[in-house]
């Protein structure tokens, strides 16, 4: 392909050959990430691959996520890693820290995918597939939407305008016909929700539809929905998607349970209070960001000689049950796991997981108890409670002298270059280019000299 400039400098290749070369390029890329991996997972013999549309590729992925991930932690902690590490200190102690910058746009619905933990329970996290196009919702549940109604504002009294009004009530009346015209045009096209265009912001995920009714006044056919934060109101057929009107059609006036099994985990009232009133004001659960509808990065756990092994996506923020479920997986999947850890909010960690009201009766639970845990070393300055100070110090701790409690801070220095690559990746070629990306360097760090 040549391309050319006009004397302004301007390119005149067409946009669409110069378009289809990039998609090339990342359809052969993605192609071979699986590739990859399927050589790695022996899958090649048993498994037919369809590597010839964009689309087989993603499903491919998606069901490989899984099976990836496990293998990428088994690999980085079993005796691949401990035989080939030239590190004096290798895999002494981890690290766990969560990664903001390489995030991804993500379905906006909440309460509605879990992720399970045998000490917790289910998790709501949210929905990790990507949004269709124009919404903040995916294909799934774009279909479960409808327009929320705005609430009606009060009209404002001006009492100047009033005192006016006494006073010039003749001249009111001469004009009477032609304000009263015009103020019927203004809220007609005022108050009408049907003319006026939708945002996809209008738009909200309807849990259940509970009842339908006819408007007696406009003669229009409305339903009672259940939104997301349980809370209700009627709303226009016309706003209502098809799929709902026909799930309701078909069970008519009954409630649909949700189907989950066993309690759904939520901090207590007053293990909430106890973490949000420690004076060093690091609890990450409160640390959403802006933009709902994005991930909140990636959930990292590495060696203290700088390997990654571990990798988990997270949905709305680094939350503390999030980060347990993390461990108690690393746990049950890894080959060997070290007896202490590094961790920037490891006041809160500690805590939550000695919590004498919670039961540990598993092995990870045990496990997670035995963790010797501290903060930090470049963190620790932000942390002010005594409680901290005196028992999170690395430094005060025999076993952490000379152990580097950075290097999650150093992994993501390189790691953050690929933040604006990420951005409108899907769920499965983010986690796949993660993993891939992580694999490679770990490779590249083995062949370091000390």
């Amino acid at each position: 392909m040549t391309v050319t400039t006009s004397p302004n400098g301007v390119l005149t290749t067409p946009m669409s050959s110069m378009a289809l070369s990039v998609i090339h390029l990342l359809f052969c890329r993605n192609a071979w990430s699986i590739l990859k991996w399927c050589v790695y997972l022996k899958k090649l013999s048993t498994t037919p691959l369809n590597l010839s549309s964009a689309q087989s590729i993603d499903a491919h992925a998606l069901e490989l996520i899984p099976e990836i991930t496990t293998a990428f932690t088994k690999k980085w902690t079993g005796s691949y890693h401990r035989d080939n590490c030239k590190h004096p200190q290798c895999s002494k102690a981890f690290g766990m820290d969560g990664h903001f910058k390489c995030k991804r746009s993500v379905c906006d619905a909440r309460d509605e995918v879990f992720i399970t933990c045998p000490e917790l329970g289910h998790i709501p996290v949210g929905c990790p597939k990507t949004p269709v196009l124009g919404s903040f919702y995916c294909a799934d549940h774009h279909e479960r939407t409808a327009v929320k109604p705005k609430p009606e504002e009060e009209p404002s009294i001006n009492r100047l305008s009033l005192r006016s009004a006494n006073v010039s009530k003749a001249k009111e009346e001469d004009t009477t016909n032609k304000n009263t015209s015009k103020r019927r045009f203004r809220n007609q096209s005022s108050n009408s929700t049907a003319n006026r265009p939708l945002k996809s912001r209008d738009r909200f995920v309807v849990t259940d539809i509970l009842d339908s009714r006819i408007n007696s006044r406009t003669f229009q056919c409305e339903y009672f929905v259940q939104w997301e934060d349980d809370s209700t109101d009627w709303v226009l057929a016309e706003n209502v998607s098809s799929k709902l009107i026909e799930e309701f059609a078909k069970d008519s006036r009954t409630a649909r349970a949700k189907k989950r099994q066993g309690d759904v985990f939520e901090l207590s009232t007053e293990e909430k209070e106890e973490l949000e009133n420690m004076t060093c004001n690091t609890f990450k659960q409160n640390q959403r960001g802006p933009r709902k509808h994005r991930t909140a990065g990636i959930c990292a756990a590495i060696f203290n000689c700088g390997i990654t092994f571990g990798l988990r996506e997270l949905l709305g923020s680094e939350s503390i049950s999030q980060v347990y479920a993390f461990l108690v997986w690393l746990h049950d999947t890894a080959v060997e796991m070290p007896d202490h850890m590094f961790y920037d909010d490891a006041c809160h960690l500690v805590r939550f997981i000695k919590n004498p009201k919670r039961p540990n009766s598993t092995s990870a639970s045990l496990y997670l108890l035995s963790l010797v845990i501290v903060l930090d070393r470049m963190h620790f300055e932000n942390h002010t409670d005594p409680w901290c100070v005196e028992n999170l110090d690395p430094d005060l701790c025999e076993f952490f002298k000379g152990i580097n409690t950075e290097a999650c801070e150093q992994e993501f220095s390189w790691l953050c270059n690929y933040k604006h690559s990420t951005r409108h990746m899907n769920f499965p070629r983010f986690n796949l280019f993660l993993l891939t990306l992580c694999d490679l360097s770990n490779e590249k760090k083995l062949q370091r000299k000390y």
